[in-house]
């Protein structure tokens, strides 16, 4: 009965992804080549970029999830909007350019599941302010939005705006960072979620640890952010609230493959947000999808369910009493 009302619960979130769609190539390799080294390998192709991919694990952790963003009207943007459509994503947002080529990202993974990733950006880097204007949640106070940086500054920005007229919870995953926000926005961003290598590069902090990753989100909650998030890897993530620090520790699986791990993070973050009482509580929940993630090939392929997910967590629960 509990896990029933709260999946009803976690149904009735709207959230809105904002970013890039690609088509992702990858190859599975023994390890990853050297500068000029061919290494052979298994292929395969799936739907991918960071925007999209957050937007299927939205939709298969029980949200309605709407994207936005820009495909070409190439065969690889009909396989994207298939393979989306088929999660369920809300596509009433994805603008399908005449003429325009769909992005195309080139992954190659190594047997410990460490990544290489080259993307051709295709039309996701002629994303303007307008696109958002198809997207009818963004005028709800109720809808969490996501958006990347992956994008056009100038949509992240008109983003900010709206968070301030609309009233929604907006929260950024600083990934790529190629250029520093206007300081105008980071008061107008609810949740922020670097890594530890684009905190280090948003806030000058050199973040080998734990101390300094809380240090780091410290300091974006000085720049007015409501909570800071730092993403750790295998160490967990290190987090600053209105009312606590910490580090929460990451679950123990055998990597097979982290391409999409920071996706399903976000993600499970933004859906626990609308259920869980506190930030620490939704960061569990975003730790688990995240650890589940990992443990299988591919980007959206390795998306895991709310069900899974719940289950998850009830057995490592389940362990932990028996320790």
């Amino acid at each position: 009965m509990v896990k029933r009302e709260r999946m009803k619960t976690v149904e009735r979130a709207a959230i809105v992804v904002v970013g890039t769609s690609n088509l992702d190539l990858t190859l599975k390799v023994a390890h990853l080549p050297q500068p000029g080294e061919t290494v052979l390998g298994d292929h395969w192709r799936s739907g991918g970029g960071k925007a999209a991919n957050q937007a299927v694990a939205a939709a298969r952790l029980g949200a309605q999830a709407h994207l936005v963003t820009r495909l070409g009207d190439d065969a690889n943007g009909g396989e994207l909007r298939g393979l989306l459509a088929g999660d369920g994503v809300h596509l009433e947002a994805v603008q399908t350019v005449p003429g325009g080529t769909t992005g195309v990202a080139l992954i190659m993974v190594d047997a410990s599941g460490h990544t290489m990733i080259g993307v051709a950006e295709g039309v996701n880097r002629f994303m303007e302010p307008a696109d958002l204007d198809r997207c009818a949640p963004l005028r709800s106070a109720k809808t969490t939005v996501i958006v990347e940086l992956g994008i056009p500054a100038v949509v992240v920005e008109r983003l900010c705006q709206l968070r301030r007229e609309v009233g929604f919870t907006l929260i950024l995953n600083p990934a790529p960072y190629v250029e520093a926000l206007p300081g105008w926005c980071w008061p107008l961003i609810d949740v922020v979620t670097p890594n530890e290598i684009e905190a280090g590069m948003i806030t000058g902090v050199d973040v080998v640890d734990e101390a300094p990753a809380i240090q780091a989100a410290l300091d974006l909650r000085a720049r007015g952010v409501g909570r800071a998030v730092i993403t750790l890897g295998a160490k967990g993530v290190a987090f600053a609230d209105e009312t606590e620090t910490g580090v929460i520790p990451a679950f123990r699986v055998r990597a097979v493959d982290t391409t999409a791990a920071s996706d399903a993070f976000n993600s499970a973050l933004a859906v626990a947000l609308n259920s869980e009482p506190t930030l620490r509580a939704a960061l569990g929940f975003a730790n688990a999808a995240a650890a589940l993630s990992v443990t299988k090939p591919g980007a959206q392929s390795s998306l895991p369910t709310w069900h899974e997910v719940a289950g998850f967590l009830e057995t490592e629960r389940m362990g932990t009493m028996h320790v």
